[in-house]
């Protein structure tokens, strides 16, 4: 069991209409892109209206009888983390722009939205996988997304000029 399997599941609850869409975020969504690296957990962007749609996810899986660990949904012996859509409008515009991956039949987030949600979390491995993302993004794409979404302070392009330095 593993990473197939769960998307396998994710797909077939897609299609029964229990989650609307989604898109793989996190370091399986780097792995997609650049060379892999360890990672505990499968993070999906899932595009849901407010916290009832998380909770009834969340019971939804409960009545199938996975293990629920803190955040995460364990499918298929695979802990997922679902970051739902509402918490910020460049989750939904992440979602939207994902890529299509036919061998896995998902949609993987882009490298200019990976970027910006690395930006987002800025971790020092996030900090490593953007260094290494960024020759495959489209910069004048990447720059946008990094407007549009960033706040008042402007953090996303302090850090990327950060990581650009």
């Amino acid at each position: 069991m593993g990473l197939p399997e769960a998307l396998t599941t994710l797909n077939r609850l897609q299609g029964k209409g229990v989650i609307k869409d989604y898109a793989i975020a996190g370091a399986h969504a780097v792995a997609a892109y650049i060379e892999p690296h360890h990672t505990y957990d499968l993070d999906i962007l899932i595009r849901l209206k407010d916290d009832s749609d998380l909770h009834a996810l969340y019971d939804y899986f409960r009545t199938l009888g996975n293990e629920i660990k803190g955040l995460y949904i364990v499918i298929d012996d695979v802990p997922v983390h679902f970051l739902p859509s509402y918490i910020g409008p460049i989750y939904s515009a992440a979602i939207e722009n994902a890529n299509i991956i036919e061998e896995l039949s998902c949609k993987v987030v882009s490298e200019e939205y990976l970027i910006a949600l690395l930006l987002i979390a800025y971790r020092p491995q996030d900090r490593i996988d953007t260094r290494q993302l960024l020759p495959l993004a489209n910069r004048q794409i990447l720059d946008e997304i990094v407007e549009r979404f960033g706040d008042e302070e402007n953090l996303l392009c302090q850090r990327l000029n950060e990581i650009l330095a």
